[in-house]
């Protein structure tokens, strides 16, 4: 009897932490230059979930003569979005939005970080 539930304890801990969460997609809008990225906040636009895909659209600043490397990592109801700068170096902020589409999330309630900072919905584009 000890076996049976040792075992169904192990399947169980594998089906509820073997979660494999890809990053499947990501684009990045060009640079904003209408948006005053000075006062814009990191946000959530939107995240709609279609059967175990997820849309998520990041709104953000960032250097704006560089590119971008996406990276995710999902564990213990943590989605942490984060991305690293590459390029040219020039002396300016631009405004961007990120679509990440990520597969294998089938937890409906999570927090959700941008670059180790937690980030929320908001409708409102400025602080």
């Amino acid at each position: 009897m000890h076996n049976i539930v040792f075992t169904l304890l192990i399947i169980t801990s594998s089906l509820a932490f073997g979660q494999k969460v890809r990053l499947t997609n990501f684009k990045s809008t060009n640079c904003d230059e209408e948006t005053d990225a000075f006062y814009a906040k990191n946000r959530i636009i939107s995240q709609p979930i279609k059967k175990d895909t997820l849309f998520i659209k990041i709104a953000t600043t960032a250097n704006c003569c560089t590119s971008f490397i996406p990276s995710i990592h999902f564990e213990k109801k943590i989605l942490k979005l984060s991305y690293e700068e590459y390029g040219e170096y020039c002396n300016c902020i631009c405004y961007y939005e990120f679509d990440y589409t990520i597969t294998g999330i089938k937890e409906k309630e999570y927090s959700v970080y941008l670059n180790d900072k937690k980030i929320e919905y908001s409708a409102e584009k400025y602080e």
